[in-house]
């Protein structure tokens, strides 16, 4: 099954969560993907920490080995669709989560997160929480 990681998942692995990186491990890295949007996160909490060149380096060296998928024209139009039905039923989520939960639709993956709260909001949506110890 193919897993798609929130930027949550990958701020829990810079920031040294074993349990995280012991999933991590353990999943067969043709089946793991980062969504472009996740990309652009990271890349700005690094950019805006302290050491910046320290941050960078270190996201980049965790991004490295995962595939990236694009917010692609699919995805884009999926994610309009997520934003009016939530907006009308008042139940709204952030640009960025709606983005990655587009692209997981599009790709048929779940989402790996720390925060399933936001994502449970979106039908059809399957999300998974490494945090805990398996």
């Amino acid at each position: 099954m193919k897993r798609l990681l929130d930027t949550t998942v990958l701020v829990d692995l810079l920031r040294g969560d074993e349990d995280v990186r012991r999933r991590l491990e353990a999943e067969d890295p043709a089946d793991l993907a980062i969504s472009t949007v996740t990309v652009s996160e990271l890349l700005t909490g690094a950019t805006l920490a302290a050491d910046t060149h320290r941050e960078l380096f270190a996201v980049e060296l965790a991004i490295r080995p995962l595939r990236q998928l694009p917010l692609d024209g699919p995805s884009a139009r999926r994610a309009g669709l997520i934003k009016a039905l939530l907006d009308r039923q008042g139940t709204p989520i952030g640009v960025a989560d709606r983005l990655i939960a587009a692209t997981a639709l599009e790709h048929d993956a779940v989402v790996v997160t720390s925060n399933a709260r936001e994502f449970a909001r979106v039908p059809s949506l399957i999300t998974e929480d490494w945090r805990a110890p398996v």
